[in-house]
């Protein structure tokens, strides 16, 4: 599915785990870089899990992903939560 990562226009932030050996680094590198304007966070204490296993810098990411978002970030369109857009 790589040649369609360059499809994807909604922002995306990639989270990988530094020891994560489930989906490692290089594969969310991968994602990163074939996804036209992806953030790529790399978390240096976590496995798999970094949500659960370092849960403050992956919130950090997460927010300061959504803040980059709101603040009409790669679409230029901010993000409401909790609605979806009209197709």
């Amino acid at each position: 599915m790589r040649e369609q990562l360059a499809t994807i226009t909604s922002p995306t932030l990639v989270i990988v785990g530094r020891h994560d050996w489930v989906c490692p680094p290089a594969a969310g590198r991968v994602l990163a870089a074939g996804i036209p304007g992806a953030q790529l966070v790399e978390l240096p204490d976590a496995g798999h899990f970094g949500f659960s296993e370092t849960p403050a810098p992956f919130v950090r990411a997460v927010r300061e992903h959504l803040g980059h978002i709101s603040a009409g970030g790669p679409t230029g369109e901010p993000l409401t939560l909790g609605h979806r857009r009209a197709a």
